[in-house]
Order: C-alpha cells, then sequence, then structure tokens
C-alpha cells in the first residue's frame, strides 16, 4: 500500500510516495511483541478460548478462500491431470 508523505516542496507527487512495508516489518513486530508480554497471566488465561478460536477460526477462513481459490482458478488443469494420469497406465 502507498502512503502519501508529507514533505513540503518534495515536487511531483511521485517523488512523495513512500512504501511503508518496511515500517511494517520493522516497527510492528516489537510493538505486537511488547503488548503480549505485558499482558497478565490472569487476563491471558481468562481470553484463552477466545484467542485460540480465533486462531482456529482464521485458519480455517482462510484455507477454505485459499483452497475455493486456487480450486476456481486451476479447474481445467485438474481435469487435464487426470486424465493424463489415468490414461498414464495404459501406454
Amino acid at each position: 500500500m502507498w502512503v502519501l508523505a508529507a514533505a513540503p516542496g518534495a515536487g511531483s507527487l511521485a517523488n512523495r510516495c513512500v512504501y511503508h512495508r518496511p515500517c511494517r516489518s520493522f516497527f510492528l513486530p516489537p510493538i505486537i511483541f511488547y503488548a503480549g508480554l505485558s499482558v497478565k497471566k490472569k487476563h491471558f488465561f481468562r481470553n484463552f478460548f477466545t484467542i485460540a478460536g480465533y486462531g482456529i477460526l482464521g485458519t480455517y477462513v482462510c484455507f477454505a478462500l485459499i483452497s475455493l481459490g486456487l480450486y476456481l482458478f486451476l479447474r481445467s488443469y485438474l481435469t487435464f491431470g487426470v486424465r493424463g494420469g489415468a490414461a498414464a497406465g495404459l501406454c
């Protein structure tokens, strides 16, 4: 995702766009790590099933979306692969 940087006198719009991936890669993990370490054990274990439920549900949703996308995208290739595999033993 591109973000516009508010740089005075930067010239054209292309010179003011900054790609924010390095920010997300280097600054966000320590923030999340600190937030995880600062949680009290009592609060963590009180919400353990909610946290685990979100993890399991998110995993299933990602699996379903990726599987459906690959199936719809590669459906014709799978058909040719099945035909070729069935006829391979006859040659």
